[in-house]
């Protein structure tokens, strides 16, 4: 599945930055074991970084986070192009998207989701082409064939809301 998530960095000579989730956020493939440890322990109150048996996803967000920084300046602009050399990075701290974290606040029982199969369903057009409707750990995602780059994902609740379904249906 696909993990999002935002960070900030910490640089060896003391200045910092934190990415702004509402412009970018970073995505990663993960394991539904690891998005659940991850998703247990935020809730807990446990920095991502912290979070035990995830060493490999971490490894790999941090080679991510790099390479991003290496094309954008340090106020958060981008560059046209990347540094010849990364950043001396101290610390990087990672985070889940606050939207999500709310979410799986507002749930009776967040890591329950990780119990529900994944499902997908096609909607067949006149023409051919079709949208696929797919929900995973309480996530939408919608795609359409007429447009392989554009998608939408959103939480199960939201999706309810936008086909007009009352509240608890």
């Amino acid at each position: 599945m696909r993990f999002n998530y935002t960070y900030s960095l910490k640089y060896s000579n003391g200045k910092t930055y934190t990415q702004n989730p509402a412009k970018e956020q970073m995505g990663i493939e993960a394991s539904d074991a690891e998005y659940r440890k991850i998703v247990a322990g935020v809730l807990s109150g446990i920095a991502i970084s912290k979070i035990e048996g995830i060493s490999e996803l971490l490894y790999r967000m941090r080679e991510d986070v790099i390479v991003a920084d290496r094309f954008k300046n340090t106020d958060g602009s981008s560059r046209t192009k990347g540094l010849k050399k990364s950043r001396d990075i101290a610390e990087i701290e990672f985070y889940l998207i606050e939207s999500e974290v709310k979410a799986f606040k507002k749930m009776n029982n967040p890591l329950g989701i990780f119990d529900n199969p994944a499902e997908e369903m096609k909607i067949y057009r006149d023409d051919g082409s079709y949208i696929t409707i797919q929900t995973e750990l309480g996530k939408v995602y919608i795609k359409s064939s007429r447009n392989r780059a554009g998608a939408m994902s959103m939480d199960v609740e939201t999706f309810l809301g936008k086909l007009g379904m009352p509240c608890g249906w």
